[in-house]
């Protein structure tokens, strides 16, 4: 369901009464820009199906997708945008931003500060756009969000990088120390459990 953002975690499974928030059970708030079907919301989704003793709080603006956490039963979406008061005016344990855009929102203001950590997770680095383009006008973007990102993510508690390329300039580039490589993707595992049921079934249907 689409949440009202209140203090309580609802289950939305088809008959479940609204429940509170579950004890001794960490509370997490995923953050990004907008509900819309993309790789971002599947990030978010796969985390939170996969890590059902967790609660999460998923706070984004509206968009198509907002019903995509309709049928998990530790997850709440609430589609009233990432405002810093809003996210944490029910204290969670931990804050995990997955988009530049609410980044910007909690650390805007350079004097801000929060008594939970806030994680980022850089899903791409948006400077490497301008790496190569030519121009005087493209050289001064570069140098803007250079330093608008090397500040943002100096003000993370901690970053993880989805390549081990982005990690290494952001250690060498960024000059930081807290961030992690947590590669994005599907576990190979799980490609190794299919492969004995398409034998099977090609040996039943005589396929190649």
């Amino acid at each position: 369901k689409i949440a009202s953002c209140s203090p309580t975690l609802s289950r939305t499974d088809a008959g479940d009464p609204p429940r509170s928030r579950r004890d001794s059970h960490m509370l997490v708030h995923l953050v990004t820009d907008t509900f819309n079907t993309g790789g971002g919301i599947e990030h978010m989704f796969q985390i939170v199906q996969g890590l059902p003793r967790l609660d999460f709080r998923i706070f984004a603006r509206p968009g198509n997708a907002a019903g995509k956490f309709s049928g998990l039963g530790n997850a709440e979406a609430c589609a009233q945008g990432y405002r810093p008061g809003l996210v944490m005016k029910t204290k969670p344990d931990v804050v995990h931003i997955h988009q530049l855009r609410p980044l910007l929102a909690f650390f805007l203001d350079p004097l801000a500060s929060y008594d939970v950590p806030v994680i980022y997770t850089a899903h791409g680095l948006h400077i490497r756009k301008y790496e190569f383009a030519a121009g005087a006008l493209a050289r001064l973007k570069y140098k803007l969000r250079f330093r608008l990102e090397k500040h943002l993510f100096a003000r993370a508690d901690r970053v993880i990088a989805v390549s081990r390329e982005d990690q290494d300039f952001i250690k060498t580039r960024f000059k930081s120390l807290r961030v992690d490589y947590i590669p994005n993707g599907i576990d190979p595992a799980r490609l190794e459990q299919v492969r004995p049921r398409k034998i099977e079934f090609g040996n039943e249907f005589s396929l190649p």
